[in-house]
């Protein structure tokens, strides 16, 4: 009977993902929004996960992100030029928060269902990605996204996408060629969408992974393989880079080639204001919003928005949190598998450094989602290792 609950709950908790995803990265850009849909699936979510709590210290993988909240809220409450603004902004991120929990909870320490939410995620991107070419959204730039969904936030979803891939790629015995497609997919899309640090990223870790995963292998002829996709993957770029003006009249190459653009000097604009507002307060920030309260829009950027909001401690918080999870991914290698995972997880949290110049993230929900993930992968291997032991 306790297994039938068990298995009934997991069923439950999938549909109810399936949901909030399809939700989240498709249906409220291409069909509409769904008032209070977040706090309502943030509501589900969290009566699944009190029901899961078994017991209290899993969650010490998640304190970072609780300290962060709290830094938040202690900066909100008293160095805000207005409270009620940045307390708004602290309701929603901790609704996220939750969700985050949600999936964290979810996930325990099974590498399984591990995979099962990342496959949950892919199907929702999927049908993102091929609304861009049914019914696009095209900017005078060219750029294609889908309904109001800002094209950085587009390549973001892209970029969770492809880590979802790659791990089920490097794991799964069967549907390889699928993920491949899945992947080719998701960089077709991420051209289109014409956003130039979301390209750059799709190829670090594509790149990055192939050359990471295969130089380190025991097999001769993929280290072979390895060298000789290096060299001509150098060529390819010597002969793009030298021909770039050539394919100008694609946006993203547009882009590529176009440098400071009117959008170039507004966000230069709102980061000499956030670092403005950081000189006001370095140690704990003038508050969530703060950027967005002075001038109407926030900094583009995860680090000004960080140090902005909340200051040096907020911001240490943060880092500390991404950083100690890539020292432990570097120190903790069980076997080939998980090998491969954890340089995925990686180059998945170093993208998020790299995708931190351009996007604010701590304000979007896909960011909590994939702390969550981190986190829980670093569960799973920290009670495999206990286990193993």
């Amino acid at each position: 009977m306790v297994i039938y609950k068990k298995t009934l709950l997991d069923i439950i908790t999938k549909i109810i993902f399936l949901l909030f995803f399809c939700y989240l990265f498709w249906y409220q850009y291409y069909i509409g929004t769904i008032p209070y849909a977040i706090f309502v699936f943030g509501g589900f979510i969290l009566t699944l996960t009190l029901i899961r709590i078994n017991p209290l210290y899993q969650f010490k993988y998640l304190l970072g992100v609780l300290f962060f909240l709290f830094a938040a809220f202690i900066s909100s409450i008293l160095f805000s030029s207005s409270v009620s603004v940045s307390i708004s902004f602290l309701i929603k991120i901790f609704t996220y928060y939750l969700c985050c929990i949600g999936v964290f909870t979810f996930i325990g320490n099974d590498f399984e269902k591990f995979k099962s939410v990342l496959r949950i995620i892919i199907f929702p991107i999927i049908l993102l990605c091929i609304s861009s070419f049914r019914n696009p959204e095209v900017y005078q730039t060219g750029a294609i996204t889908v309904g109001s969904l800002n094209t950085n936030v587009f390549s973001t979803f892209l970029t969770l996408f492809l880590i979802a891939c790659l791990i089920l790629l490097v794991s799964d015995s069967k549907n390889k060629i699928i993920y491949l497609g899945l992947i080719l997919l998701g960089f077709v899309t991420q051209v289109n969408c014409a956003s130039r640090r979301g390209f750059i990223v799709y190829i670090f870790i594509c790149g990055s992974a192939f050359l990471l995963i295969n130089v380190n292998s025991d097999k001769t002829w993929r280290k072979m393989l390895c060298w000789i996709a290096l060299i001509g993957g150098c060529l390819a770029l010597y002969y793009i880079i030298g021909n770039l003006s050539s394919y100008s009249n694609i946006p993203l190459v547009n882009r590529l080639l176009t440098k400071d653009t009117y959008s170039d000097q507004l966000r230069k604009y709102y980061k000499i204001c956030a670092i403005n507002l950081f000189k006001d307060s370095p140690l704990v920030g003038r508050g969530l919003g703060s950027v967005e309260i002075a001038i109407g829009m926030y900094s583009h950027s995860f680090y000004y928005e960080l140090l902005s909001c909340v200051g040096l401690f907020g911001t240490g918080i943060m880092f500390s949190i991404l950083v100690r999870n890539i020292m432990f991914l570097i120190k903790n290698k069980i076997n080939e598998e998980t090998y491969r995972v954890s340089l995925i997880m990686m180059l998945f949290i170093v993208s998020i450094f790299i995708t931190g110049f351009a996007v604010v993230l701590i304000y979007d929900i896909i960011f909590y989602i994939m702390l969550a993930l981190i986190c829980s992968y670093r569960r799973i291997l920290t009670e495999w290792n206990w286990e193993l032991e």
